[in-house]
């Protein structure tokens, strides 16, 4: 539930002072009796009064013109090696677009993982709240999902998360408009004059993106029917000799795939691309031109998560939402060596 907006207009009513003296009694400025300080302090608890990061990082900035920061942002990060995610050129694509947009809007963007040491829930809101963390990205989790839920003292900060793989407590969202984008590449394969793309995906993919590439596929086979209806594949990691089967079963002219070595098995089973296969990835890591695919644009979609997170600190909107916002971001369609008209 949100947190009551109480001013320090209303504290200060009730104190019986000016909202200057509630400023500095939050500070334990010593020109204040240390009584009066403890007092107005215990009037803040009990009204649920919180002071709004912006508003002290703002003021803290004034006082120390050293700094050109408005405050600290945390980019929130769970995998089973603590850096785990810089291996990853998505990953590093996200929080590359997170910290240029943190740094345009006068915000110092810090990644701190969950997974570090021995990192404990209760350990880590100390960290959050010794850095005067702002406001919390919360980054896409590791494929591995090793944590699907984050424990944080969520109402005392403002958060956002990106994409779907946090899946408690439900936060406000950006995420990759992953339906279209397989949309735009289905009208592509069929410009192309593709007539039966198949759809293959590691396990656990289809997961992490809330389905919604699978129920698309279905909703697309069925509006786009010179396409061919081959149920889509989940393949295990070491399932080469299940799309083998696939393969051999339900003979796609194209494959699309997200993610996983499904371009790798082909070329492994001598089957030429594109002469022979089309290829479509959906999550293009570089898009470059040497695969035809969806560039899932992640900096774009880090760089708005970032905007939403800063306007809720500006609001002073804490606390998980009443009504969580997803925002997609639509994808580009890059074309590449991998297909050929047909």
């Amino acid at each position: 539930m949100t947190s009551k907006r109480i001013s320090l207009r209303d504290i200060a009513l009730e104190a019986g002072v000016n909202r200057a003296t509630v400023s500095r009694a939050l500070r334990n400025h010593p020109s204040l009796p240390k009584n009066t300080c403890e007092r107005i302090q215990e009037i803040c608890r009990r009204r649920g009064y919180k002071v709004n990061p912006l508003v002290s990082d703002v003021m803290s900035s004034a006082r120390n013109t050293s700094s050109s920061y408005l405050g600290t942002l945390a980019y929130l990060t769970a995998w089973p090696e603590p850096r785990g995610w810089r291996s990853s050129p998505v990953d590093l694509r996200h929080f590359n677009g997170a910290v240029e947009q943190a740094n345009r809007s006068a915000y110092l963007l810090e990644e701190i993982s969950f997974t570090e040491g021995n990192m404990t829930s209760r350990r880590m809101n100390q960290v959050l709240k010794s850095r005067n963390t702002a406001g919390i990205l919360v980054a896409p989790l590791a494929p591995s999902n090793v944590r699907k839920h984050l424990t944080l003292d969520w109402p005392e900060f403002s958060s956002i998360a990106i994409g779907y793989t946090l899946y408690r407590p439900t936060l406000n969202r950006v995420a990759s408009h992953y339906s279209n984008n397989l949309a735009t590449a289905m009208h592509q394969l069929r410009r192309l004059g593709y007539r039966r793309a198949g759809l293959a995906l590691p396990k656990g993919t289809d997961e992490r993106l809330d389905h919604n590439l699978i129920a698309s596929f279905h909703i697309i086979q069925e509006r786009m029917k010179r396409l061919g209806a081959i149920p889509p594949l989940i393949f295990s990691p070491s399932g080469r000799d299940e799309f083998k089967r696939w393969m051999e079963d339900h003979k796609p002219d194209a494959v699309l795939s997200f993610g996983g070595p499904a371009l790798e098995w082909l070329m492994e089973l001598r089957i030429r691309v594109p002469e022979q296969m089309g290829f479509v990835e959906l999550n293009l890591a570089t898009p470059n031109g040497t695969i035809a695919g969806i560039d899932q644009c992640p900096e774009i979609v880090s760089q708005t998560a970032v905007d939403q997170l800063i306007a809720q600190i500006y609001r002073n909107e804490r606390d998980l939402p009443d009504f969580p916002k997803l925002t997609l971001i639509e994808g580009r369609w890059i074309d590449g060596a991998t297909l050929l008209p047909r």
